[in-house]
């Protein structure tokens, strides 16, 4: 089968066929099978944002270190999701139903060419323009009526391979308003059409593609496709949301008064900045701080019972907490422990 993306000489006549956008905006064209070369040349002479369906891993990141502003998608054409009437041209392949096996396993065949021709009409807005490679096993009148009643036949020509020899035709047609329900014409003989030419004057500009979104991804989605996905949508989207979860960073925080060394050494001793990394003239430090309290017997006291009553045993508590603050130094692996006295004061409790 003879590849309208293959021939460089093919994509160099195509390319003189039409014109870039006339005026403002910018056209959006939508190939398949995607060849890296040939998509690159027909997207930077019609100026269009370039929108690819490849079958190998390979081509497709040649395709997009070529053309980095390429959306490119690495998947069988029926795993593509695409937006409807937003490609001002579509340039396709359709595929050939002669194809043995072997051939089958170097491309993306599972779809017939009446599926990708369905998929090219989906695609295109209105007036947009259709380039189509069709191989003679694949031209049946099914196919040529509808070619003729969804497009205005803009151009004929010769579908040839790498030895010149006339393996179907090159379609080239305008979206027309709505189904045309009119008279077939006769089916063409690809051996009788004209050899492709380069033209001095485009036979059509594109026109410009429509300014909303666009969806163009394989219907599987790699994690970072699915993250992306969802940042624009939901909740994520709601700047007070974001705002409460996500703070500005351009805010410092600051306490509502200085604090005092007492107050400091609290927050610090009670764990307050435990695993803090400070950075002092030393180096930096790490800084983990820990409090417990202890409880011991200070006196006990015995009193006489009145009327009959038991005895009264009475016992003096006295509660002291003890502090540890520990600095470990990154730089030298130093450790250095800061205890509390054990004559610190306490709270005295009676029981």
């Amino acid at each position: 089968m003879g590849r309208l993306t293959i021939s460089s000489r093919t994509t160099k006549h195509v390319a003189s066929w039409f014109g870039p956008v006339q005026g403002r905006g910018r056209a959006r064209l939508f190939l398949y099978p995607a060849e890296p070369g040939a998509a690159s040349t027909l997207a930077a002479a019609w100026n269009a944002d370039l929108f690819a369906v490849v079958s190998d891993g390979a081509a497709a990141e040649l395709l997009r270190q070529r053309t980095p502003s390429a959306s490119v998608v690495c998947a069988a054409l029926d795993d593509v999701r695409m937006t409807q009437d937003c490609m001002s041209a579509a340039v396709i392949e359709l595929p050939d139903p002669s194809y043995d096996r072997a051939d089958r396993a170097r491309g993306d065949h599972s779809v017939t060419p009446d599926e990708v021709l369905r998929r090219a009409v989906l695609a295109l807005a209105p007036d947009g323009i259709l380039l189509a490679a069709i191989p003679a096993a694949s031209l049946t009148f099914k196919l040529w009526r509808r070619c003729t009643s969804w497009f205005e036949i803009l151009a004929l020509g010769q579908l040839v391979d790498e030895k010149q020899v006339v393996t179907g035709l090159i379609f080239a047609g305008r979206m027309q308003p709505g189904f045309v329900s009119t008279d077939t014409p006769p089916l063409p003989n690809p051996a009788r059409l004209p050899a492709l030419t380069t033209l001095g004057t485009p036979l059509a500009h594109l026109a410009a593609a429509p300014k909303a979104s666009v969806q163009f991804s394989a219907t599987y989605l790699t994690w970072e496709q699915a993250i992306a996905e969802a940042r624009p949508h939901g909740v994520w989207a709601d700047p007070s949301v974001s705002g409460r979860l996500v703070p500005d960073p351009g805010w410092t925080v600051r306490p509502l008064m200085p604090l005092s060394k007492g107050h400091l050494g609290q927050l610090i001793a009670c764990g307050a900045f435990n695993n803090a990394l400070l950075h002092g003239p030393d180096g930096p430090v790490l800084l983990k701080g820990q409090t417990h309290r202890l409880r011991s017997e200070t006196g006990s006291a015995t009193e006489p019972a009145a009327h009959g009553d038991p005895v009264t045993q009475l016992t003096t508590m006295r509660d002291a907490f003890r502090t540890t603050v520990t600095l470990l130094q990154l730089r030298s692996g130093d450790l250095h422990a800061v205890h509390s006295e054990d004559g610190d004061d306490g709270d005295r409790d009676d029981a």
